[in-house]
């Protein structure tokens, strides 16, 4: 034998050897993961509350997360109820409420406000864990579960808002069903799920979807047994009686926001969802489901192979219909909501983690080496995705707080862009708050922006929010110490533009276009970097609410941008 020859055979018995130390260390991973399912468990649900409560107290609260603040400050059930009947929010009352209890022990920072949520997404990815583990072993149990966490549903742990608390209640009542099905206590499992309805319409109205999938999962269950199970129906019965009860708030808050919501159901709005909520998974999702429905189709139609079911059929009709979460809200969107959004289906992301989940165990089940490389790639994507918005929310803050400090020091600041005026209010001193006005005027708001929603929130509660709403043509300021912040392009700038009273801009903020990322402005804003302009000279008397005073040297634009500093609530 050549020595060429004898160096790639040593070549080959190398990499054999590898190989096969790598096969043994990825069998004990995956025997290790299976021995200790409750260390697994912990270890993930560890992991989440970590990550959430860290971007929890980095990410600015946005316009959505202060109105629910701002009613649960209200101090009651009874308040909150009168301010969700001025129509000061489209939702039912529970998340304000959690964050009444909150911020009534905690205070009131970013983490308190936001503990419901975060709490709520934690037990999202632990149930789902349980849920799996049931059926699939840990290492894919693990997959599924992390795979949630990579996806946008897992963001709204993080932000105090209904979302989160409306998944957990979907995620619970898919296992206290099974427990219904399965349990040694069925009865108690079934009042239990009635409970979990009940909890999630409470949070938000788009909850009443959890029941399809049940009951899509009930409609098999009767067909294959021939017997309807009237303890499960009854619970999911008085599970969406709830959404009656609402109905007022419901009719009000339609007649209300409906008419020019930014959220109007569009059928693009479907395929929307499953982009924004998967992100660059979807491409790695639609992978795995075409692989795992072709291995399924060659071993169902191969004699040779028994392929036990891991699903029963009626779970696989809840998880199927769950990923048809979107198509559903549609149709509900179309029939009475009149308004859609993709965050109104989290749920569709518990679904497809299943999917995930169950397609790596159909696939790889006899391969240790490749399900231990998908658990770290899956758990890799995931760290590396968070750590990633969590340098794009220091910016943002950053943005805020320098956008803050370069305020004039005198006059009154009229902001216009609604889902800025209200973070710039609760964030700043009160020494700048306290002159922070937002103009309304909704037939100008109508023409030029297209939409109305978050004015309509300040319009309603104004008499609950702290920050001043004022009819526009109320202002009828000329003064030279009233000034507009806003950026360009918008509604108000717009409208004195086409009465040919054009504002002139006095300076641009840079380094303000973060505020457009991250969510914070949500894209509804005109423009790209916030601007300083001084209102249109008029020949009336200045309204009491602007000084008389001359401003000093503002009007050459000479703004210095000050470093962020942590923020003070206005209402301090």
């Amino acid at each position: 034998m050549s020595s060429s020859q004898t160096n790639r055979v040593i070549s080959i018995d190398r990499g054999l050897t590898r190989a096969f130390h790598l096969r043994v260390f990825s069998d004990k991973i995956v025997r290790g993961l299976e021995l200790h399912p409750l260390g697994t468990m912990v270890g993930i649900s560890l992991t989440a509350l970590v990550m959430a409560a860290a971007v929890a107290s980095i990410r600015l609260l946005w316009f959505d997360e202060l109105v629910t603040f701002y009613i649960a400050k209200t101090g009651s059930l009874s308040a909150i109820w009168h301010a969700l009947e001025l129509g000061a929010d489209p939702n039912p009352p529970l998340t304000a409420l959690l964050v009444l209890w909150s911020t009534r022990l905690f205070g009131n920072s970013e983490l308190a406000i936001r503990l419901p949520s975060i709490i709520a997404g934690v037990a999202v990815v632990l149930l789902l864990f349980l849920f799996l583990q049931r059926r699939l072993p840990v290492i894919a149990s693990a997959i599924g579960a992390l795979f949630f966490m990579s996806t946008r549903a897992f963001d709204y742990s993080y932000e105090g808002r209904s979302y989160a608390t409306t998944a957990c209640f979907c995620m619970l009542a898919l296992v206290l069903w099974r427990a219904a099905i399965e349990g040694p206590r069925r009865t108690a499992a079934s009042i239990a799920l009635s409970l979990s309805l009940m909890a999630g319409i409470s949070s938000n109205y788009f909850a009443v979807l959890a029941i399809f999938p049940i009951a899509a999962g009930e409609i098999v269950r009767t067909i294959q047994h021939r017997r309807i199970e009237l303890r499960i129906w009854i619970a999911l019965f008085f599970g969406g009686l709830p959404i009656f009860f609402y109905m007022p708030l419901v009719n009000r808050a339609v007649a209300r926001f409906a008419p020019y919501a930014w959220n109007k159901p569009s059928w693009d709005l479907v395929s929307e969802t499953y982009r924004l909520l998967l992100g660059d998974s979807l491409n790695v999702v639609l992978l795995l489901l075409f692989a795992a429905i072709s291995v399924y189709l060659y071993k169902r139609y191969d004699q040779r192979t028994d392929t036990p079911r891991t699903f029963p059929a009626h779970e696989f009709a809840a998880i199927l219909t769950l990923i048809a979460y979107p198509v559903l809200g549609y149709i509900i969107a179309i029939i009475r909501a009149g308004m859609i959004s993709p965050r109104f289906f989290l749920p569709m992301c518990i679904g497809i983690s299943i999917v995930v989940a169950l397609s790596v165990h159909k696939l790889f089940s006899r391969s240790s080496v490749i399900t231990v490389a998908l658990l770290l790639i899956t758990a890799s994507w995931m760290l590396a995705r968070n750590a990633i918005s969590i340098a794009g929310l220091l910016e943002q803050r950053e943005a805020l707080f320098s956008l803050r400090e370069s305020m004039p020091p005198r006059g009154k600041l009229l902001m216009p862009d609604s889902l800025l005026a209200l973070p710039m209010y609760h964030y700043s001193q009160l020494s700048v708050a306290s002159r922070i006005v937002f103009p309304f005027d909704l037939a100008a708001i109508r023409k030029f922006k297209g939409e109305d929603s978050a004015e309509q929130n300040l319009w309603a509660g104004k008499s609950i929010l702290p920050m001043a709403v004022v009819p526009f043509d109320e202002l009828n300021c000329s003064s030279p110490n009233c000034f507009i912040i806003a950026p360009g392009g918008n509604w108000l700038l717009r409208k004195l533009g086409d009465d040919r009273t054009p504002a002139p801009q006095l300076a641009a903020y840079a380094g303000s276009g973060h505020l457009l990322e991250r969510g914070f402005l949500f894209g509804m804003t005109f423009g790209g970097e916030v601007n300083l302009f001084a209102p249109p000279r008029r020949t009336g008397p200045c309204d009491p609410v602007c000084d008389r005073d001359q401003p000093d040297d503002l009007s050459s634009g000479s703004f210095k941008m000050s470093g962020p500093h942590t923020g003070i609530s206005g209402e301090e």
